[in-house]
This record gives C-alpha cells, structure tokens and sequence, in this order.
C-alpha cells in the first residue's frame, strides 16, 4: 500500500505516538513522517533517509524541514543533484550479503535484468542489449501501476520473442537464483539512479553488472573490474562480450567491503552518536 496517503499517513502518526524514551528516531517513511516530526520540537533527533530521486516538489518539500531534521543521501549522486538542502551525511544502501551466496560452479549464457517497466529503468534497452549479443535473457518485471503497464504495451511487449523470459513477482530464491546463475546483469539504466540496489544484489552473486554511467551507478560498479560502465547500446554488447575477463569473486568482495548491512549500520551508528553528541 506504499503511496496511498491515507495508509501512509495513519501509519506515521501510530508510530511517531508511540515513541517513548527514544534517543534518536531513524524515519524512512517518506515525506509524512518527517512532515510530522518537522513540527514536533520535543522530539530526539529526527534521522531521514532520502530513498528517491530528486524531484522539484521533493526539493521544496525538504527545504522547508531540513533545519529541523537530519537528512541523509544514498549516494553522492543523489546528494548532489540536490545541493540547495541540509545534509547529515551519505550512507550508502547495505545488504545482507549472506542471503546472497555466490555461485562457484558453471554459469548460464543467459543475461538477467530485474527492474521496473519504465523509460528510466529501460527494459527495453535490456531485452535490445542481449539479443544483439546473442544471449537469451531473464526479464524480471514490475509492471503493476497504469503507467508501468502502459509502457510495457508500448515500448517492451513488441519486443519480446522466444530467447527473452519474462518474470514477473517472484521470491527471493528465485531470485537470488536467477543471480547466480546469470552471465551478467544487464541494466542500461536511462535516469540518475539514487542507488540501485539490485546492482549490488548481483554483485554479491558474483555476477557482473552491464550498465550506464548514470546517477549512483558510477559508485556501485568499479568498471572493468566488477562490471562495465558503457554509454550506448553498442557499447554495452561490446561489453558484455568482455565479461568472460573479469573475476566473479571481485563482484562479491565489492559488495561486501563497501555495501553490506554491517558497513551501513556502523555508518549510522556513527551518525547517531554525533548527533547525539552536538545535541
């Protein structure tokens, strides 16, 4: 129910009401969590992470709180698109990288790509990129709002033929499945991604990611060695031609050296006792 105000709006206020004794309050709840506690001065300090991207309504919305909340970006991408706000810091996503084991033995030819059906995610440029280099390809799909669906019809549906797989709700096994038995995620991203978690999932696969230079994806990829940051199709399945070099166990330590769940939440603690410190 993520975007109904209503639900979004009901749950902020129950959580926010029952905080009692709290030294630092960590909000993810968009923007009517820290709406409320802008306005509330007898609360601890208010830590908001920034999980989208920057929009012009997101940046006057933040504006308008950040003297009283603590903001912190994902990536250095996402901070600085928007320079005209407070930030507390930049930490970036982390996951448990243990529920994403690496794949040692023998690989698929086929490519996988997970994300939204949307121009800026660019299924399509996916499902162009492993046709042209002769891979089939595992299309993991959201298409549930009108406009994720309207754009399926349109742009990625005339595309689809026997050597693409389309997915579409699946598990986490499967998922991670999927990941390891891939050749290479393909992801030719066409927006400024604030993060990109599914590039870091891959990675702790050792899978290695294809994709664009955009956004956070120059921060999550060491291009030629966990994957390649190429501009245009064509240099995308050049690319993925190269993957064949690249040392899967790289992927992985990457992925746990700079974005696993203990490095994100040392991040924080960090910040929380600054902040408790200045208060």
């Amino acid at each position: 129910m993520i975007g109904n105000p209503f639900i979004e709006a009901r749950h902020a206020l129950g959580a926010y009401a029952a905080i009692d004794g709290a030294d630092i309050i960590h909000d993810h709840s968009g923007a009517i969590g820290p709406a409320l506690a802008s306005r509330d001065p007898s609360l601890p300090p208010v830590v908001h992470t920034l999980h989208g991207p920057w929009t012009p309504e997101a940046s006057e919305f933040y504006r308008c709180i950040d003297e009283r909340i603590h903001l912190v970006a994902i990536s250095s991408a996402q901070r600085d698109a928007n320079s005209n706000v407070r930030y507390a810091g930049t930490i970036p996503n982390g996951i448990d990288v243990d529920m994403y084991p690496m794949n040692e033995g023998p690989r698929t030819a086929d490519l996988v790509y997970i994300g939204r059906a949307n121009p800026g995610k660019n299924p399509d440029g996916a499902i162009r990129v492993a046709r042209a280099s002769g891979r089939e390809l595992k299309l993991v799909i959201k298409r549930h709002e009108l406009e994720e669906r309207e754009y399926w019809e349109h742009a990625v549906a005339p595309l689809l033929g026997s050597d693409i797989e389309v997915l579409e709700d699946i598990d986490h096994a499967t998922k991670v499945q999927l990941l390891q038995q891939a050749y290479a995620m393909v992801f030719p991203i066409d927006w400024p991604e604030p993060f990109g978690l599914v590039m870091v999932e891959a990675m702790a696969c050792g899978t290695p990611v294809v994709t664009r230079p955009r956004g956070a994806a120059t921060e999550l990829i060491d291009d030629g060695r966990c994957g390649f940051l190429r501009e245009t199709e064509a240099q995308m399945i050049d690319a993925v031609h190269c993957v064949q070099h690249l040392d899967r166990t790289v992927c992985r330590q990457r992925a746990i050296e700079r974005f696993s769940a203990p490095k994100m939440a040392a991040a924080y603690e960090r910040l929380f006792v600054q902040l408790l410190e200045s208060s």
